[in-house]
């Protein structure tokens, strides 16, 4: 029955490429200086001995090589990681419990609009807005006292730059005192969150706005519609009783007040196109007198079934440059 040998191990296997190095190297010279040996030793110890420190001379080389591979290999990886760690779009910050910067990424002074030399142990507070800086204590305090991760916004102020909106997220990792902080730009999201909020409130004032124009509207042409419908049912009575006096003073107030509805729908018309931006400016001459006529008779009929007499006290014209 056949045992297995044992793997050999690495020294082993270091031994023997360095034996195997040296026999290249040089081969062993039978007359080696043993004479100067001491009478305690032979020639055979001798030269074992040699051999010994030839070959540990070739195993520190082979490791001194392996230690410089290994070096540079660690060096190029080293700056890899830095490139990637300088030049990621997300800002990256180490901040002290206080919020004094220890470490940053070039992404991260773009941020703040300064140099990395210059904001090496300044306070990253100072770039924090005002009504952002309750926010950010505590953010920080949480990530400190609780060791769990941290999101927070918070608004920038720096002098000569529009102002920046930031996401933060934070966590402590190793020292208690360090606060490792991931910074993302997200003022062009807020920007457009804005945006929305203020066309919310233009539709919500257009849609009021809307609801009381269509309320007068309704109401102004109650008025018309009241005298259309009354004088048209005394015009039909007078017809069927063929008692044609005053039918013709009736037609005509038909007349009138349906020119009013019809002025009423123009203007209906006029203020959809007003909001959707279509409605054209188009001003000429016009006699304000005339105007304020054809507004009164808006009101004529509702004030005659009231007995309300509407006075006016105009001069004969007033003309004016404007869009009737």
């Amino acid at each position: 029955m056949k045992t297995k040998g044992k793997e050999p191990t690495e020294a082993s296997l270091l031994r023997q490429k360095s034996e195997r190095q040296l026999l290249k190297k040089q081969s062993v010279n039978a007359s080696s200086p043993a004479a100067g040996i001491g009478q305690n030793r032979s020639e055979a110890d001798v030269l074992k001995l040699l051999h010994e420190l030839e070959v540990h001379q070739v195993e520190l080389e082979m490791q001194n090589e392996e230690l410089r591979l290994a070096r540079d290999k660690a060096e190029t990886a080293a700056n890899k990681f830095t490139a990637i760690y300088d030049f990621a779009p997300v800002g990256y910050f180490t901040l002290g419990h206080d919020g004094t910067i220890s470490e940053l990424n070039l992404s991260g002074a773009r941020m703040l609009g300064m140099e990395r030399s210059v904001l090496i142990n300044g306070n990253f507070r100072f770039f924090v807005s005002r009504d952002s800086l309750p926010a950010f204590n505590e953010f920080i305090k949480n990530a400190v006292e609780t060791s769990i991760k941290q999101t927070t916004e918070v608004r920038l102020t720096i002098h000569g730059n529009p102002a920046a909106f930031l996401h933060l997220e934070g966590i402590i990792a190793g020292e208690k005192q360090k606060c490792l902080v991931t910074a993302i730009d997200i003022t062009e999201h807020q920007k457009a969150e804005e945006a929305l909020r203020e066309n919310e409130v233009i539709l919500r004032e257009l849609n009021a706005t809307k609801d009381k124009f269509f309320s007068i509207i309704a109401h102004d042409l109650k008025s018309p519609f009241s005298s259309i419908i009354g004088f048209s049912n005394l015009l039909e009575e007078k017809v069927r009783e063929k008692d044609y006096e005053g039918i013709e003073k009736y037609a005509g107030i038909i007349q009138d007040s349906s020119w009013q509805v019809m002025d009423l729908l123009m203007n209906l018309i006029e203020w959809s196109r007003s909001q959707t931006g279509r409605m054209e400016i188009n001003p000429e001459k016009i006699d304000m007198v005339t105007l304020i006529n054809e507004v009164s008779l808006l009101s004529f009929d509702i004030a005659l079934q009231k007995s309300i007499s509407i006075t006016k006290k105009l001069p004969e014209s007033i003309n004016v440059f404007a869009d009737k």
